[in-house]
């Protein structure tokens, strides 16, 4: 985590909150006052793994175990500094409001929420810049102690002035969702279509990431067709998995009304997208009763250091989707 780039944690109003606004020079430099935040360190946990072992059956000489990474315990601990007296208490309140275990904005995600971060890195073919945004999907672990003292002026401070401006230090904690960095933008690989016609076309899947990835994939009306149309079926593989749905119907497509499939390898899903208005968000319905039964195994874009994925797609009927993306986040230990 670079301490001298911004840190976000995302609020309960959707936003997102710099808990790293102060320069690191401006903490001991004779600028007066300060107002804001400062990460002085910071712990990402262990995490540990859990599995099971299955005796042998029937005593058929089987042996099965497996192993799985728990989530892992991110701490922060953030100093806190205001000006005045009442922009430090709001400053404060500010953060314990970021805190709330489950807000009202977070249910669909069960309270889960972003912490935004920086690191720097030597792969600069990935990262031109040479540091890598990343992203963790955190969950407070409960509302911060807070400790107030009678000396809650900024002591580093070699100010002269009378006022010195309130500081005090809040330890932040959380637990993350799954044990990964993600990036934070999405990797989008299209799919040419213009080389399938009912037979497989191959295309590379890269992931930069030291853990698999799992895309979701988008199926986009033919922009050829402004009238409804019905894929016969579509089939994808991935990583020797195949997954392959039938009878993927479009509506009439205009300047509003759009229709999207689209396949969730992470929750073994597929939805039907409809939006309404122009530019609009896509209404997502579950429709697992298009999926295949014969072929549902949904496979993983596979880390760098294990080797590299691509996707086979193929089709069949006489209509065919304009565009089909492979979107997913490439995630590090």
């Amino acid at each position: 985590m670079d301490f001298t780039k911004p840190i976000y944690i995302s609020t309960q109003s959707g936003g997102d909150l710099d808990i790293n606004s102060i320069a690191s020079s401006d903490v001991t430099t004779s600028l007066g006052p300060r107002s804001g935040y400062k990460v002085m360190a910071t712990s990402l946990g262990a995490s540990n793994a859990v599995g099971y072992v299955d005796k042998r059956a029937v005593d058929d000489g089987i042996d099965v175990g497996d192993a799985y990474l728990t989530g892992r315990q991110v701490d922060i601990q953030c100093a806190v500094f205001g000006s005045t007296l009442a922009d430090f208490h709001s400053k404060m309140q500010d953060l314990s409001d970021a805190m709330r275990i489950i807000p009202r904005y977070y249910d669909s995600s069960v309270g889960f929420r972003t912490l935004k971060f920086s690191q720097a890195t030597i792969d600069t073919a990935t990262y031109t810049s040479g540091s890598a945004p990343l992203r963790m999907v955190v969950r407070p672990i409960g509302v911060p102690n807070v400790i107030y003292n009678q000396a809650a002026s900024i002591e580093q401070s070699i100010s002269t002035a009378t006022s010195r401006g309130f500081s005090a230090t809040m330890n932040l904690s959380f637990m993350a969702r799954e044990p990964y960095r993600f990036r934070q933008d999405q990797r989008q690989i299209s799919i040419n279509v213009s080389s399938v016609s009912g037979s497989a076309a191959t295309t590379a899947l890269p992931n930069v990431g030291t853990a698999p990835s799992k895309p979701v994939i988008e199926i986009i009306h033919p922009s050829t067709s402004t009238a409804g149309v019905t894929i016969s079926s579509i089939t994808f593989v991935i990583d020797s998995k195949t997954v392959k749905l039938n009878n993927l119907v479009f509506d009439a497509k205009d300047t509003n009304n759009e229709t999207r499939w689209y396949v969730d390898f992470d929750l073994h899903a597929v939805y039907r997208g409809v939006r309404t208005t122009a530019g609009g968000t896509y209404a997502q319905t579950l429709r697992l009763d298009v999926v295949d039964l014969t072929f549902f195994q949904f496979g993983v874009v596979v880390a760098k250091d294990d080797g590299s994925s691509v996707i086979s797609t193929t089709w069949t009927g006489a209509s065919k989707p304009d565009t089909i993306t492979a979107k997913y986040y490439e995630a590090y230990f």
